[in-house]
């Protein structure tokens, strides 16, 4: 009955606590330490382990991707980006006009790729969605492609990639398949020396609207039966023109190293040239296991002043759909030698963000309150940008800082 009664009291005093500075919050959002009546400790700390985690090898997010950025000499390549796409052919039986595939492009792309051309590949090699970034690509040339102006009135882009594939080679490749309904794939490289840059984005498969999807076009022509106004029938020449959407396409992506480097105290987020950050960042010893978390958070601080310099940043409102998720590292093997990355999928921390507010706030009491009591199940946490457009640009901040007030209870 003692113990029962103890529990009681103990909970009581602190419910009194916490409704005793429930009205003590400064500008920031933690209880203020000044107020003389204040009875939390307010702790910051900042990033001690880090690293920046594996970068991205492919995109397939709406959009591919072509080009080779090269800054001063030839092979001084800061990033490149390649694409593959797969296309079911049309039946070669009374086809008789060229075939040619589009690839719609944003108007904005427009002033990047005057005169350039792009490097088309067949390639027999097959590939699926969870092997592309390790699949080695067997490449045999077959054509060299013009970016054009397409025809008035398309309401999309004002320009696009037109693909040509000539009859002799689609009935060659007719005849090899083992089935009518083979696939065929083929592989699009910025051509040497006459780069495309900064790389050119263009809508995908994954599109979310079929009137940007890029598309085969083809016509036939075949014999039909026409009846004369007298009864009597004729042989005629028919054709029709068709089309179909491209099955699957994605693209395989580079950053050079150095842009993965840390800088200082200062680390970079968005786009594959620093996808994701992961930290661990150590609670205080000045905070006992026992005490109780009124707010913990994590501090972000944006550096508006540094962006990619091509690419750009994060749309700078909190109204885009723009997002940061921190993942909770399940164990350490993200810092041994094999760099294993082990974290929970399923509880994600998701929040907004704005760069015209320096300083983000990502409250995380629960992960925190665990960290305090169990400090072994620290294994730090990962950020990384959802959502960020361009997969190349990226936006500088300083490295986290965890922001701790905290109670304790005395028995």
């Amino acid at each position: 009955m003692i113990k029962i009664k103890i529990k009681i009291f103990s909970s009581a005093i602190f419910l009194l606590i916490l409704f005793s500075c429930s009205q003590k919050y400064d500008s920031s959002g933690i209880f203020n330490p000044q107020d003389p009546n204040f009875f939390a400790a307010t702790v910051s700390e900042i990033t001690q382990n880090d690293t920046i985690a594996i970068p991205i090898n492919s995109i397939n997010n709406g959009y591919i991707y072509i080009g080779r950025d090269i800054v001063s000499a030839p092979n001084d390549t800061t990033a490149w980006a390649e694409s593959v796409f797969k296309v079911d052919l049309p039946d070669t039986t009374n086809l008789d006009s060229a075939i040619y595939i589009v690839y719609k492009i944003n108007t904005s792309e427009i002033a990047d790729i005057e005169n350039k051309k792009i490097k088309l590949f067949k390639t027999p090699t097959d590939w699926t969605g969870s092997i592309v970034e390790s699949t080695n690509f067997e490449l045999l040339p077959y054509n060299i492609i013009d970016i054009t102006a397409i025809t008035a009135g398309d309401t999309i882009s004002s320009y696009q990639i037109r693909i040509n594939l000539d009859l002799e080679s689609i009935a060659q490749w007719a005849s090899n398949d083992s089935v009518d309904t083979q696939p065929e794939s083929f592989y699009l490289r910025s051509l040497s020396g006459n780069e495309v840059s900064p790389i050119l984005k263009m809508y995908s498969s994954k599109w979310g609207y079929d009137s940007g999807k890029p598309k085969i076009y083809f016509s036939h022509t075949y014999l039909d039966t026409l009846t004369a106004v007298n009864g009597s029938d004729s042989i005629t020449n028919v054709t029709k023109a068709d089309s179909t959407y491209i099955s699957d396409d994605f693209s395989l992506v580079r950053k050079k190293s150095s842009c993965l480097d840390i800088l200082g105290d200062k680390i970079k987020l968005g786009g594959i040239s620093g996808e994701s950050y992961l930290c661990k960042i150590d609670i205080p010893d000045s905070i006992p296991s026992n005490a109780t978390v009124l707010t913990g958070r994590i501090d972000l601080t944006a550096i508006e002043s540094e962006v990619d310099p091509v690419y750009g940043n994060i749309s700078n409102s909190v109204t885009a759909n723009k997002e940061i998720c921190i993942y909770i590292m399940s164990d350490s093997l993200w810092y041994s030698p094999e760099k294993v990355l082990n974290y929970d999928t399923l509880n994600v921390w998701s929040y907004k963000i704005n760069l015209g507010d320096s300083t983000n706030y990502f409250v995380m009491d629960t992960a925190i309150q665990k960290w305090i009591k169990n400090p072994a199940s620290n294994y730090g946490f990962l950020i990384t940008a959802q959502n960020w457009g361009s997969p190349f640009g990226y936006s500088v901040f300083l490295k986290p800082k965890i922001n701790v007030s905290y109670i304790t209870i005395e028995e």
